[in-house]
């Protein structure tokens, strides 16, 4: 993030650069006119960008040293994570992290880059920084987001997403694709983390399951089992 400000007292003459246009390093943002010369000077982009903070209008008279624009490298953010006191011995530079902001918003790959060597008084937590590619604009700078940090890696020979796991008749069940439509399989869990899950018996490597929505499928299989003369005096 580049601050841009004029070298000396003057009058903006002419505005050549608005908020949120992409400028480029050495491209003119603006034109004054000294006040103690009478000389005319411009204002530039220090670097590639976009303007995301813009404090100057046409005629005004401005001090040096002002900052009439900040450009930022929004192709490539910086994302900040919080980390807990107690996680704080698990987190080092060149670790992988997926970065999620929710449901139906886009989703990220990164490396720690940083650590920081404090922690806040107030939150008790640290600093982990990493920079995640922007180039389509989807992420927003300010945006709050949750990491997952790989500490660990493990190899198994069959894993599903989390989300896959439902409860039917106090068992946990995975529901696999077969020719009739999906069945739930009772399934022996092993390691997982905070997406996926081993499977130890009940599913095989290559067999297609319900990854999401699991619980529909739950909900009309339970549907289908209720007797619709249940309740009813004949």
């Amino acid at each position: 993030m580049a601050h841009v400000s004029p070298r000396y007292d003057g009058i903006v003459t002419k505005v050549l650069a608005r908020l949120g246009d992409k400028v480029n390093a050495g491209q003119t943002l603006a034109q004054l006119e000294s006040n103690e010369t009478l000389a005319p000077f411009d204002l530039v982009a220090p670097v590639d960008g976009t303007i995301v903070e813009f404090h100057i209008t046409l005629g005004e008279s401005v001090e040096a040293g002002r900052y009439l624009f900040i450009v930022a490298d929004l192709e490539h953010l910086w994302v900040d994570l919080d980390i807990f006191q107690k996680d704080l011995g698990r987190i080092e530079k060149g670790q992988s992290v997926l970065i999620q902001a929710g449901h139906n918003n886009p989703k990220a790959k990164g490396e720690i880059s940083y650590v920081g060597p404090i922690v806040s008084e107030d939150t008790r937590t640290g600093l982990a920084r990493l920079t995640i590619p922007n180039e389509d604009g989807k992420w927003k700078a300010g945006m709050f987001v949750t990491g997952h940090v790989t500490t660990e890696t493990a190899f198994v020979p069959v894993a599903v997403k989390r989300t896959a796991l439902q409860t039917m008749d106090g068992q946990t069940v995975v529901f696999v694709k077969t020719e009739g439509g999906f069945e739930p399989r009772t399934v022996t869990l092993g390691q997982q983390d905070s997406q996926f899950v081993e499977i130890l018996s009940g599913v095989e490597l290559g067999e297609r399951y319900a990854a999401e929505r699991s619980f529909v499928i739950k909900a009309q299989k339970e549907k289908a089992n209720i007797d619709p003369h249940a309740g009813h005096n004949h």
